[in-house]
């Protein structure tokens, strides 16, 4: 589960139409893709988690039910270098305040329907969250165990995840990676260092997917957080509402 950043910029706010109007503060979302302008309403919260959404939806057929997750966030997350923050130099913190319930929350928001107008929490997976704070420069980690309603073989959710496309690579935006979603077979990927700027940092890579005792299976996944999960996610939503016809030309 990755944290995004308030991109709300008041120049592009104004040219905003239809439902996106009131809105001051957006990020880019694939998941799901289907809905962009109802989606879009649901992210008032500040934090966004990209890459967790980002795998688990292409899955949903299956009927997503329990999850379990620990992030491994980079210190860019919190706004930091380790130059500003020397106390992460060789260090881990097990703790950042409200990003676990953000955590648990927010998916559900993604997940949700809109009822007159109100976001209505989807009622499932139930998600519980651990959040670590960890010394990488850029680039969050999250290690997920799921349970689903009809367990799928390993190769159906492999075979989905390669499948997924995102309406940004339907309309081949200049920001969307190609593919969205990377698979390593590779048991020692992903890497932050080696892979967090898959797809020119817009990418999400995953791997270690097997079955587990407790759940059903569990698998690791990697999304740069400074790009995908803020500035280029940004971007990317600029991108995208223009190709909606949400952006008017001056």
């Amino acid at each position: 589960m990755l944290e995004g950043f308030d991109f709300g910029a008041l120049a592009m706010d104004k040219q905003l139409k239809g439902t996106l109007e009131p809105l001051k503060r957006y990020n880019a979302l694939e998941v799901p893709a289907s809905y962009f302008a109802e989606a879009m309403q649901r992210l008032r919260e500040r934090y966004l988690n990209v890459p967790l959404d980002a795998v688990l939806h292409p899955l949903s057929s299956f009927g997503v039910a329990r999850v379990a997750v620990a992030t491994y966030q980079a210190i860019s997350g919190a706004g930091k270098t380790f130059a500003s923050w020397p106390e992460m130099v060789d260090n881990v913190i097990p703790f950042i305040k409200g990003e676990e319930e953000k955590s648990e929350r927010e998916p559900l928001k993604i997940w949700g329907t809109l009822v007159d107008g109100r976001i209505r929490d989807a009622a499932k997976p139930v998600i519980t969250a651990q959040c670590i704070r960890v010394p990488a420069s850029d680039g969050h980690m999250a290690a997920v165990f799921v349970s689903f309603d009809r367990k799928p073989e390993r190769a159906q959710i492999l075979d989905a995840w390669r499948a997924f496309v995102g309406k940004p690579q339907t309309l081949g935006l200049p920001s969307a990676p190609t593919p969205f979603l990377t698979y390593f077979e590779d048991d020692a990927r992903p890497q932050t260092r080696l892979d967090r700027d898959l797809g020119r940092g817009m990418g999400v890579s995953i791997g270690r997917l097997r079955s587990d005792a407790l759940f059903d299976y569990r698998f690791v996944c990697l999304s740069h957080n400074t790009v995908r999960g803020a500035a280029g996610g940004a971007i990317l939503t600029a991108e995208l509402l223009k190709a909606e016809g949400y952006l008017a030309a001056k």
